[in-house]
Parts: structure tokens; C-alpha cells; sequence
């Protein structure tokens, strides 16, 4: 129910007002009245009033002073004037002070109820609208702790956001900034070697038991850090200290955990960066370094700094792994992977057996992760006893082993190539229906797009691949299908058809009809019926 107060100096007026109206079966109640408007004011004050009914012309205080003190007020009411004729140029001043509405003098009691009705109308629209904003903000509110795991993992995958600076502030995340951060990478190396692996769960209830207790653990750190859980074999976390730091942290629980939890990780060590933002340039350099267990083993923290003699082992190995062959293989363009082996190996041939087989594996791994972030599983391409970690003692030379991964990829290639195929040509079936029945609306590659989800470049080149034409002819043809038949069957003007079936100018209907046909939709409608060859299209 919205209160309402009545103020008119009238006796008579008030009283037909206030008698008049059935004010509870119209959701309002309960009603005030005031003679003045300091009397209202009073009442004002004593009470929540939804709704202020007021005349103009009043002793003492007068109804445009009381609107305009109301107006100040946090929870003012929304105000309806009534005033005589006389006073219309009162009621015109009314409206700058935000007046719903006024009505003159005499009036019947159902105009004045007509005019409230909407006002509460409009009170409860915006009652809503304030409930659904409410609704939104707790929701945000509750899932503050998610979108904090969001923005660091953005920043360590992309790098810098520009709505970054509210974000931290929005978050309480200000103890990262003004100060180095560190990110440093803890990889669950047996993730999917465990006695367990051949259930679909178990590399994710293993990485949330690596995740608890590596929190728990980190509980004894006194900066600033963030973990996330950002992908099934590998944990990343953020700090803010310098590299040396969070290396000494991280050296003193590795053990702990590694026994606790039986398991073996890694952890690579970025160097440190002067900003938030910066966060992607020492998420990468942990990267390199956590690529080092290939050399040197498990269950050791390693440095970025640490590759810095471009003589060693690691740095050689940093080297192969910036080649336009991990590029390829980063986007799934396995195709030209499969063109870059020989260069690979050319490479590899004069390293030793630890190199090549860190490369190696580093390659497999780097395909499987590709692969299953294509939306496939490697265990669906190969079979359930699948292992990445290829044994190179099962290869007498070099040679079978480049021959073995050439065979790997190209398995990989067909399969992704194959499915790509299918759920393209499914998905250009269905985007044909959608126009066939949708030719009348407006259409676009835009469109499209957010009714498939997917992005308006790649709708572009469906159509231009799998039905050698392009979207906008398409539809074009569509809709001049459906303006023949329409021709032919109907007595609609040209410019009603074309309308119809999705043109918005007359003008450009005729010109596109006799560039698809051959002829104008009236010589079209006046011919024999008989299609010319322009016809077919």
C-alpha cells in the first residue's frame, strides 16, 4: 500500500477528495490530510508519505513553497498538484519542481484518481527496478571471492585490464599494489599418472587437494598472495614480495607437501615485476622455469632468473621452446606442427638424451593441453592407457622418435579436423534454418553471432567455406525466394512485399530482384510465370 497526504486549505475540496476515492481496493492507504502546508510538513515528518496531493494557492505556506522544501528531502513523495485556472501559471511553475502531474479545478473524483494511479504505478516500476539492482549487487557482493579469482587469473593469462584500478579497489585488493608482485607456478606433475587416473574426476580431486593444503600451508605467509586454481596440473600464485621471497616460502612447504599428500610438484619462480598489470611478464618467466623438472627432476622450486647462461642446458631449452613450431602448436594449427618436426629435430640431434626427451614431452604435454581446451580428450583420440610421458628407451634412434611424434600429430590433426568438420557443417544447417525462417527480420553477420555464439568474422567464412557464398547474398537470395512466390500468389504492392520478406527500402528490392532475376518485381509479376535462367539463382 502507498500512503498518500492530502493537502488543500478547502474543507469541502479535502473532504470530497478524501471521501470520494475507494483508496484501499486501489492499493493506497493510509491517507493523511493537512489544511496548510505547514501542517503537512508536520505530517511530513511524523510519517512515511508516498504520494502528496497539494493545492497551489494556501494560506501561510503555499503548495509551491511546501514542494519545493519536500524536494530537499532524501525520501521525498511524488507530488500531484490540483489548482484553479486562475492559478495556471502556478501549476507551469509546479512542473520544474518534478510535479507527476496537475489537474485543474473542478474536477471529478475519477480524473484525479486516474492521475494517482499512474503515480503508483510508476512508484512500483521503479520499486522493482530498485529490488532487481539490490538483487544484482548482493549477487555481486556474494560473489566477490569469485571474481577475485577471475581478475588474477585474467591478468596472469592477458596482462593488463583497463577497468583494472576499480577492480582492485572493488575487490579490497589495494595490499597488491605499490609494491613488486611475484608469480609463481606450483605444477602437479603426476596429475594424470596417478593409480586413479582412469576416472574422470580424479586429476580434479587431486588438484583440489593440492590446492587445500597448499592454502593452508601458505596461512604462515605475512604479504600479501592470491592462489588460483587455474588448471587441472597446475596451481598459480600471486604475491606480493620479491621473487627471492616467495622462493624461500614456497622451498620450506614444498617437502611438506610433497610427503603430506604424496604426490611430486614443481614450482617455478617468475621474477618479480613492479605492477599488478605486469602480472602475465612473470607468470611466462614461471613458465620457463618450471619447464626445467624436465631436466633436473621433480619436487624442486626453480628461478626464471636462473636461465641466464645461454650455453646450458635450460637456456638451449627455453630456446626450442620460443620456435614457430610452439606457436602452431599453442592455437591447435597442428597441421603446420606436423611441417616444423624435421626443423625441431634438426635442432636436437647434437643435444643429449635429457634434452631431447624434455622436448619431447614438453611437445606431447603441450598437445594434450591444446586438445583438451578444443573441447576433445587425448584418451578419446588414442585410448584410456595413454601416457604423454613417452619412454625413450623404447626408441632406437632419434629418427623413430621423430617419426612417432609426426605419426602423433597427424592422429591429433584428423580427429580435430574431422570434428571440426561436422559440428562446422552442423552448425551452417542450423544457421540456414534460422534465416530460412527468420529472412523477414533484420539480419546480420552481428546477429548471427550472438544467436550462435560465435564471433561475426568466423559466421562470415561458414557461409563463404561450406556454402561458397557470402552471408549477405545469401540472405538476399532467400528473401527474392520468398518475393517471387509472393509475386506470383498475391495482390500485395511491390513495395508491401518487399517489406514482407525483409527489404526496408522499395528502391533496393527492385534493384536487388533484377539482379538476382534478370527483371523488376512488376515484369516479374506481369510475365508468363515461366523462370529465366537469372531465375535458378
Amino acid at each position: 500500500m502507498l500512503s498518500v497526504l492530502v493537502v488543500e486549505d478547502e474543507p469541502i475540496i479535502r473532504r470530497k477528495i478524501v471521501d470520494a476515492i475507494d483508496w484501499t481496493s486501489n492499493g493506497m492507504g493510509p491517507v493523511y490530510e493537512a489544511a496548510d502546508g505547514r501542517e503537512a510538513l508536520s505530517l511530513l515528518d511524523a510519517h512515511h508519505i508516498d504520494i502528496m496531493v497539494t493545492d497551489i494557492q494556501m494560506p501561510g505556506l503555499n503548495g509551491l513553497e511546501l514542494m519545493s522544501r519536500v524536494k530537499s528531502r532524501d525520501s521525498a513523495p511524488r507530488v500531484v498538484v490540483i489548482s484553479g485556472y486562475a492559478e495556471f501559471e502556478y501549476a507551469r511553475a509546479s512542473i520544474k519542481l518534478d510535479v507527476e502531474d496537475y489537474v485543474l479545478k473542478p474536477f471529478r473524483a475519477a480524473k484525479l484518481l486516474q492521475s494517482l494511479k499512474e503515480v503508483c504505478n510508476s512508484i512500483e516500476a521503479r520499486r522493482e527496478e530498485l529490488a532487481r539492482t539490490q538483487e544484482l549487487r548482493n549477487r555481486l557482493e556474494n560473489s566477490k571471492e569469485s571474481l577475485r579469482e577471475k581478475l588474477f587469473a585474467d591478468l596472469v593469462r592477458n596482462g593488463s585490464d583497463p577497468a583494472l584500478s576499480g577492480s582492485i579497489a572493488y575487490l579490497g585488493l589495494e595490499s597488491f599494489t605499490g609494491g613488486p608482485i611475484t608469480v609463481a607456478i606450483l605444477s602437479l606433475v603426476d596429475a594424470y599418472r596417478r593409480p586413479d587416473s582412469d576416472a574422470a574426476e580424479a586429476p580434479l580431486l587431486h588438484n583440489l587437494e593440492v590446492y587445500l593444503a597448499t592454502r593452508e600451508q601458505l596461512e604462515q605467509f605475512d604479504k600479501p598472495w592470491y592462489l588460483v586454481n587455474y588448471a587441472a596440473d597446475q596451481l598459480v600464485l600471486i604475491a606480493a614480495c620479491e621473487d627471492w621471497e616467495l622462493g624461500d616460502l614456497l622451498q620450506s612447504i614444498l617437502q611438506s607437501l610433497v610427503t603430506t599428500l604424496g604426490t611430486q610438484l614443481c614450482v617455478g619462480i617468475g621474477r618479480s615485476c613492479t605492477r599488478l598489470e605486469h602480472s602475465a611478464v612473470s607468470y611466462r618467466d614461471a613458465e620457463a622455469a618450471v619447464r626445467l623438472r624436465f631436466l633436473y627432476g621433480a619436487n624442486r622450486v626453480f628461478y626464471s632468473r636462473d636461465i641466464a647462461d645461454d650455453n646450458s642446458g635450460a637456456a638451449r631449452l627455453t630456446a626450442l621452446q620460443h620456435t614457430s613450431l610452439y606457436d602452431d602448436l599453442r592455437i591447435g594449427a597442428f597441421a603446420e606442427v606436423i611441417g616444423g618436426l624435421p626443423e625441431l629435430f634438426a635442432q636436437l640431434r647434437d643435444a643429449d638424451l635429457t634434452q631431447i626427451a624434455a622436448v619431447v614431452h614438453n611437445v606431447v604435454l603441450t598437445a594434450c593441453a591444446v586438445v583438451t581446451e578444443l573441447g576433445h580428450s587425448v584418451f578419446d583420440i588414442f585410448d584410456p592407457d595413454f601416457n604423454p610421458f613417452v619412454d625413450l628407451n623404447d626408441f632406437a634412434t632419434i629418427d623413430e622418435m621423430e617419426q612417432w611424434l609426426e605419426g602423433f600429430f597427424v592422429t591429433v590433426n584428423r580427429y580435430v579436423t574431422s570434428h571440426r568438420n561436422r559440428r562446422n557443417a552442423a552448425l551452417v544447417v542450423d544457421m540456414k534454418r534460422y534465416v530460412n525462417e527468420h529472412y523477414h527480420e533484420p539480419l546480420s553477420l552481428k546477429h548471427l553471432s550472438r544467436q550462435f555464439g560465435i564471433s561475426p568474422s568466423y559466421v562470415s567464412v561458414l557461409f563463404s567455406n561450406e556454402i561458397g557464398t557470402n552471408f549477405t547474398d545469401y540472405v538476399t537470395d532467400v528473401r527474392i525466394v520468398m518475393a517471387k512466390q509472393l509475386l506470383r500468389h498475391s495482390t500485395l504492392h511491390v513495395y508491401e512485399i518487399a517489406e514482407e520478406v525483409g527489404f526496408r527500402d522499395a528502391y533496393y528490392f527492385s534493384t536487388c530482384f533484377k539482379k538476382v532475376t534478370g527483371r523488376t518485381p512488376s515484369e516479374y509479376r506481369k510475365g508468363s510465370g515461366e523462370e529465366s535462367v537469372a531465375d535458378q539463382r
